[in-house]
């Protein structure tokens, strides 16, 4: 990851806040005050606050994301975003602002109304939970549904889409069938449910070839994916079903 220093414009920014506050005091005038507010951390802190109203709302971060960074906060029931892998130093006056302003929001009302609040299965509880549980048939699978607890569960043809796509899995009945992947589902406490892409033989640990193995968790009112496991093998940093 490249690290740029600090450019000048940050020095200019701590200048003006600085010179804003003793101003407002010597001139008794609303006008440094303006200027102090319409600085860049100001203005980041008050994008923050209005995040949290937002339908995804997300932390901000800079770095080259894997594949669960997309995933929703177990604590604060946020998603994460990042601006890319180059750090410019004024990260500080965007970012930590904005960060800190969602965070004091979930603190004083709790997580966002957008977002999943339901029970949250760590990854080792998840695989558990479809270890023993029976494979979805593959023509189920690709209408758009999967069998669960006894009952097919209608994902929609979006997250199958995203599924085929992440999990590298040929979106046809007959390959599906000849495949060595499987898709198994449960439902977590009547709140979660987890789908899981596995293998119907352990796959081999020098294996490049047969595509990932994971789990996909979902809001079971909605629908909607919150967050992913990878178990094995390669998924795409930017995994289509958390960020379409």
């Amino acid at each position: 990851m490249l690290a740029i220093p600090l450019p000048g414009i940050g020095l200019l920014v701590i200048l003006l806040i600085a010179t804003s506050v003793v101003l407002a005091i010597r001139w008794r005038s609303a006008l440094p005050l303006t200027l102090l507010l319409l600085n860049p951390a100001s203005i980041s802190f008050g994008l923050g606050l209005r995040e949290w109203f937002s339908e995804k709302p997300r932390l901000s971060y800079m770095g080259l994301p894997d594949s669960e960074f997309f995933n929703l906060d177990p604590t604060t029931r946020c998603y994460r975003s990042t601006g890319g892998c180059m750090v410019s130093g004024n990260e500080w006056l965007t970012q930590s602002p904005h960060n800190a302003a969602l965070g004091a929001m979930v603190d004083l009302f709790g997580p966002p109304k957008g977002t999943y609040h339901g029970p949250y299965p760590s990854e080792s509880e998840s695989v558990g939970l479809t270890d023993s549980v029976a494979e979805t048939p593959p023509e189920l699978f690709l209408k758009g549904s999967v069998l669960a607890n006894g009952k097919e569960i209608a994902l929609g043809q979006k997250n199958v889409k995203g599924l085929l796509q992440d999990f590298q899995i040929v979106p046809s009945t007959t390959d599906l069938n000849d495949s060595s992947q499987t898709v198994k589902a449960a439902v977590f406490r009547n709140s979660c449910l987890v789908v899981r892409i596995g293998f119907k033989e352990p796959k081999p640990a020098d294996s490049l070839s047969i595509g990932p193995e994971g789990i996909v968790l979902l809001d079971l009112d909605s629908l909607r994916p919150f967050a992913l496991y990878v178990l094995s093998g390669h998924i795409s940093r930017i995994p289509r079903l958390l960020v379409d």
